[in-house]
């Protein structure tokens, strides 16, 4: 079995998480079959999974809204992520995100540390000053290129996250940790519209309407010319917005969990070789 995912050469916990949560819970992968390909956490539902073997979509998203199911050969569905992979897959099933898989793993422990967390979007990793981020606004950073096993534990052991990168919300909200959504002015990598898209494929999953009250828009740029404005900013408006961290709710994540098992059950009935 391979695993498609896309892999940073800097590292980034979302996609990370593809080699690390699914030998957690499928084990060896040589024990299933050779010239499967699994496509699971991340919006890699395009060009990039084009190879002659079988391919199974387990909770992967589209990236874009030109994406044509029918390109793809030998091609398998699972679920998908969201609303909109389902409509762009001939409206195949979806549940959510597949990193909400991480719930059926033994629970841990953890104490609480930090009042307000942010995990920036990997492109932004090495392009911000965050060490004076975390200085001057007394806000932990978690970085997202740091090992899977790290951002777990960090995400757990803070009372709130701010969350620019997407898996950061989604793993939040996972493990019950209230979130809000960062927007910087300065994305980076994909535009603006490829990750609108992914946003909203996952909230309407999980059934968040009217996310946009839940987020919280910076001026990335800002920071170049007037850092310690730009952290009294930061500062003001969190105050502010101090009320609107979020959850998706337990209603919603207990359905995710009877499906995400019984879909990971049918998985291994399936292709692990006996």
């Amino acid at each position: 079995m391979n695993i498609i995912y896309f892999k940073s050469d800097i590292g980034n916990f979302g996609d990370d998480l593809n080699p690390w949560l699914w030998e957690q819970l499928f084990g060896d992968f040589s024990s299933y079959k050779k010239d499967l390909d699994f496509i699971g956490i991340g919006s890699i539902l395009d060009t990039r999974i084009n190879s002659d073997n079988a391919k199974l979509v387990f909770g992967s998203g589209v990236r874009d809204f030109d994406f044509d199911i029918n390109e793809i050969s030998n091609l398998e569905i699972s679920f998908v992520r969201g609303p909109i992979s389902s409509r762009l897959t001939n409206n195949s099933n979806y549940i959510t995100d597949a990193a909400y898989a991480l719930r059926l793993l033994p629970e841990k422990s953890y104490t609480k540390k930090y009042k307000t967390s942010i995990i920036p979007y990997f492109r932004h990793a090495y392009q911000f000053n965050w060490k004076l981020f975390e200085k001057f606004t007394g806000i932990h950073v978690i970085m997202p290129t740091q090992p899977v096993e790290k951002v777990i534990e960090e995400i757990n052991q803070s009372e709130n996250i701010l969350a620019a990168a997407m898996h950061g919300a989604i793993l939040a909200d996972i493990y019950r940790v209230p979130w809000m959504r960062v927007k910087f002015s300065k994305h980076g990598h994909e535009s603006a519209l490829t990750s609108e898209l992914k946003w909203n494929d996952w909230l309407g999953s999980v059934e968040i309407k009217d996310p946009s009250i839940h987020s919280f828009d910076f001026n990335f740029n800002q920071e170049l010319s007037k850092p310690k404005q730009w952290f009294a900013l930061v500062m003001m408006r969190l105050k502010f917005k101090n009320n609107r961290f979020i959850l998706s709710s337990d209603k919603v994540v207990k359905t995710i969990d009877k499906k995400m098992k019984e879909a990971v059950d049918q998985f291994k009935m399936k292709y692990k070789n006996v």
